[in-house]
């Protein structure tokens, strides 16, 4: 079974950070991002499975600043009580404030219980 999705919207984003001294980013930013989404639901196998969401969120007025996020899942269906959930993220800014680095990824092992 396979399902995808996907939207776009316009999105107002305010943001307020503390930068270090001589940063050419600002310290509060307000800006219009044009996002766009697209989901994906596999089921790769019986007990099986994969989804992930992207996102990408272009600046409107500067589309060289632009934002890139993804997560997703592995779900294993052990039993009918148990499930075992490998999930990530990752996110990439292309004009962070100074000190920042462009990407950050992470991950996670979940345990479901059902009773």
């Amino acid at each position: 079974m396979k399902n995808t999705s996907s939207g776009t919207s316009i999105i107002y984003e305010v943001e307020n950070i503390d930068t270090v001294s001589g940063d050419i980013h600002p310290n509060n930013t307000n800006v219009y991002r044009w996002s766009n989404y697209q989901t994906i639901y596999i089921k790769l196998y019986k007990d099986v499975v994969f989804n992930n969401t992207f996102y990408y969120q272009p600046e409107i007025k500067n589309f060289k600043d632009f934002r890139f996020y993804t997560e997703g899942e592995f779900e294993f269906k052990i039993s009918d009580k148990f499930l075992v959930i490998f999930s990530f993220d990752y996110l990439y800014d292309s004009d962070p404030p100074s000190g920042i680095k462009k990407y950050d990824f992470g991950y996670e092992t979940g345990f479901v219980i059902t009773f």
